[in-house]
């Protein structure tokens, strides 16, 4: 079984602190896109484009430092990211 939230908590440490509050917010703790713009003093347009950025980064970033994964466990790796960090 893959354990990807270790790789994707130390992945996070490599965002920007923007991107980070926000990906922790909405995909780990499931707030709203405007709750998450209040709390920031930010625009719910901005806080997506964030989102849209962290995701994107840690996708490229997990395959990039771990694609023995991809090699022994395609689909379940696949499977995993989709869940994790959805396609934007």
């Amino acid at each position: 079984d893959i354990r990807l939230e270790p790789l994707v908590r130390a992945v996070l440490k490599e965002l920007s602190p923007r991107q980070q509050a926000v990906f922790e917010a909405i995909d780990l703790r499931s707030e709203s896109a405007a709750e998450v713009a209040r709390q920031l003093g930010i625009s719910p347009s901005t806080v997506r484009v964030l989102l849209m950025q962290a995701r994107r980064a840690i996708r490229l970033r997990l395959i990039a430092q771990h694609s023995e994964l991809l090699r022994d466990y395609p689909d379940e790796l696949h499977q995993a990211l989709v869940r994790i960090v959805e396609a934007d």
